[in-house]
């Protein structure tokens, strides 16, 4: 069902309303289940990629029986990864922009220059695609060789050796090993995109509306559900900026990072991996 954040914030009569905690709660709960939906297709997506390229990967193993040096990401399927990001990315933002408008009571038909900020944004984004692909691309390679070239060193090491078959039996189970994995790692990708198309929808329509001064909201962190998020988003709760004006979000290192929203494809991958934040209007 639904959280009717609405419902909830509207005090029943004779008893007292929720405080201002408590609906700034309920709203980051509203926000991050929204993510979590909007990104759940995107996963499933990226995890048929995944699956393929871990099955194709295991029978050339199979086939050669010789060490792995470097699994082979075929051109193919970069491409592909590539089309299912731009095409979800189109999408949410304009859904995003348009929804962001509505709650801020303005017609999207109205909203002039929304479309040559949304080319903006895609640019941007177009940018993010190019990282995570070559960050899917470096990583898949990585994880599928150093499974298969374990699996044969160790069956060199033993005695007796054990045959063709059995090794191409432990390939095959390694094979099912990554597939059962790619979900999570389908999420981290999906999660991650989806929470930078969405803040930069949202802060297309801060622009045209005349919003003057946002703030940004943390909300929890979808890689461990009901931890904190990272220590230095959580210090951002509360801070604000004028709108085209980035935050300073501090980092790890003890410098800050200039972000126009959260999930910013500008920022180093340590602010925008796993964040869910979110940013709210100032009146």
């Amino acid at each position: 069902m639904c959280f009717d954040l609405q419902a909830f914030a509207k005090a029943l009569p004779g008893e007292p309303g929720p405080t201002g905690s408590e609906v700034r709660d309920a709203r980051r709960r509203q926000h991050r289940l929204k993510v979590e939906n909007e990104a759940r297709p995107l996963s499933v997506q990226i995890e048929r990629i995944l699956r393929r390229i871990a099955e194709r990967e295991a029978s050339q193993a199979i086939r050669d029986l010789g060490i792995v040096e470097v699994a082979k990401i075929i051109p193919a399927d970069l491409e592909d990864l590539r089309n299912v990001l731009e095409n979800f990315g189109g999408a949410r933002l304009a859904d995003s922009t348009i929804q962001m408008a509505r709650r801020l009571g303005v017609d999207p038909d109205e909203l002039g220059g929304v479309r040559r900020i949304r080319q903006e944004a895609e640019i941007d984004l177009a940018g993010q695609i190019d990282v995570i692909l070559a960050e899917f691309e470096t990583g898949t390679q990585l994880e599928i060789s150093n499974i298969v070239r374990e699996i044969i060193e160790q069956a060199q090491s033993e005695f007796p050796r054990p045959t063709q078959t059995e090794i191409a039996s432990r390939i095959r189970e390694a094979a099912g090993r990554v597939a059962i994995l790619s979900p999570t790692r389908a999420e981290d990708i999906s999660r991650r995109y989806t929470t930078g198309v969405e803040n930069a929808g949202i802060d297309a329509a801060y622009r045209e509306a005349g919003i003057v001064k946002i703030e940004w909201v943390s909300i929890l962190s979808i890689s461990a559900i009901g931890n904190p998020p990272r220590w230095w988003h959580r210090e951002m709760d509360g801070e604000t900026t004028a709108v085209g004006v980035p935050f300073k979000v501090p980092n790890p290192q003890g410098g800050v990072d200039l972000m126009r929203y959260p999930g910013d494809p500008r920022a180093p991958g340590e602010q925008t991996r796993y964040c869910r934040c979110t940013t709210s209007p100032v009146k």
